[in-house]
């Protein structure tokens, strides 16, 4: 487990009364070096919230280089009636599952193609955790880890998923969070690996930057895990993502699971154009493919931002001075520029061309796709891809699993 220390450690009333949350709680305290949880009934966990502004709709990096987290142990609660009764207290522990709601969420094509124009795929996904230790400038996670406890019984709980889509093939697993930075003390892994491995034709997908993998190269998998790294150049790894490994350590990792058998997959996610852009991202390319085969890449463009939290969260005068000018002209007219996208079209496909022309200059059997890009841009990059917006496989669509239409 990534070594941290929380400024408050809380365990909810419900987890508390749950000895194996209780067990995997006090595993983890035992690994932090610390004996002060707290425990909070409902009433307490929502003044708790608000006192202590885990929702302040900032990103991770306004609050600076030393990034003080506060950390819940939570469960989920499956008996509908306390867990009504949990949310009635106060709507804040709606706010990151709080009370113990939401093991899994539905990702929904017809939203982004309606309020975003962009093509995305509709997909059931599994959750256990809100909030990371990685400390990445452009997170919209806050000043808290929020974590499920019970993953027995989300284990358990799972052929209620599938029963709400039964022919989705994958299943993303975490985006709220990057669950092996908690690993081994977690166990999450070892929860949810060895299921799907007896699953004949469902696949989980670990999602992450971490090169904390020594956990997973030995549990049986049967080739029914995926794990999918978002890689980035180590210029962004220095002066973006603070607290999470470089480049050369997600790469090293990737190598040892692909050696362990599992699928490997790389998300380009979000490529921030700081000025030496071009140069990182060359580089980048060329050491993975010297160690690494994916199966899978995907590229997406930093985004999901307001300017004012972006003016907020990062260094704007470190970006390429086109992308550093639009982001200044966005600031300074007030636009709120809602949705995916932060910079213009023109902009972004440059990247992805270079990008794409990188990758087939030295791989070009290598699938490439996009994440939740425009219509446009896949009528005029598609082509060069082999795939269109509404054909196409990435790291984490509901039907892209090995072997399939596009691999």
């Amino acid at each position: 487990m990534y070594q941290f220390q929380p400024d408050n450690i809380y365990i909810t009333q419900w987890a508390a009364r749950n000895p194996e949350c209780v067990t995997r709680a006090e595993r983890m305290m035992r690994a932090m070096g610390r004996d002060d949880m707290q425990e909070v009934d409902a009433a307490g966990l929502a003044a708790v919230i608000a006192e202590r502004n885990w929702a302040p709709g900032e990103r991770t990096g306004w609050f600076g280089p030393e990034i003080h987290r506060d950390f819940v142990f939570n469960a989920y609660q499956w008996d509908k009636a306390q867990l009504d009764a949990t949310l009635a207290v106060s709507p804040a522990l709606r706010v990151w599952s709080m009370a113990g709601h939401g093991p899994w969420s539905f990702r929904n094509d017809a939203y982004a193609s309606k309020n975003m124009s962009t093509a995305c795929q509709s997909a059931w996904e599994l959750h256990s955790a809100w909030g990371c230790l990685h400390g990445c400038k452009y997170c919209h996670i806050g000043g808290v880890v929020n974590l499920m406890l019970n993953l027995e019984e989300l284990r358990d709980h799972l052929p209620e998923m599938f029963a709400l889509a039964p022919d989705q093939k994958l299943y993303k697993y975490d985006n709220q969070t990057d669950t092996i930075c908690f690993e081994p003390e977690y166990g999450a892994s070892e929860t949810m690996v060895p299921y799907f491995a007896e699953q004949s034709d469902r696949y989980l997908m670990l999602y992450t930057k971490s090169d904390n993998v020594e956990h997973l190269l030995d549990l049986p998998h049967n080739g029914q895990t995926l794990i999918s790294w978002s890689l980035s150049p180590q210029a962004t790894c220095e002066q973006v993502e603070l607290g999470a490994p470089g480049m050369h350590e997600r790469i090293a990792a990737a190598v040892a699971c692909q050696e362990a058998g599992y699928h490997v997959r790389l998300r380009f996610s979000p490529i921030v154009p700081l000025v030496t852009w071009r140069d990182d991202i060359s580089a980048m390319i060329r050491a993975m493919f010297a160690r690494l085969a994916p199966e899978l890449i995907t590229i997406d463009v930093l985004g999901w931002m307001r300017p004012w939290q972006m003016f907020n969260a990062m260094d704007v005068d470190a970006f390429d001075p086109r992308f550093r000018d639009e982001a200044y002209a966005a600031h300074e007219a007030g636009e709120e520029k809602p949705g995916k996208h932060f910079f213009s079209h023109g902009l972004r496909k440059e990247i992805l061309e270079t990008v794409i022309g990188e990758v087939q200059s030295i791989a070009s059997n290598t699938p490439l796709s996009l994440c939740n890009e425009t219509f446009q841009m896949w009528e005029e990059l598609g082509p060069g891809l082999g795939m269109t917006a509404h054909n196409y496989a990435c790291c984490c669509g509901p039907d892209s699993v090995p072997g399939c239409r596009g691999l």
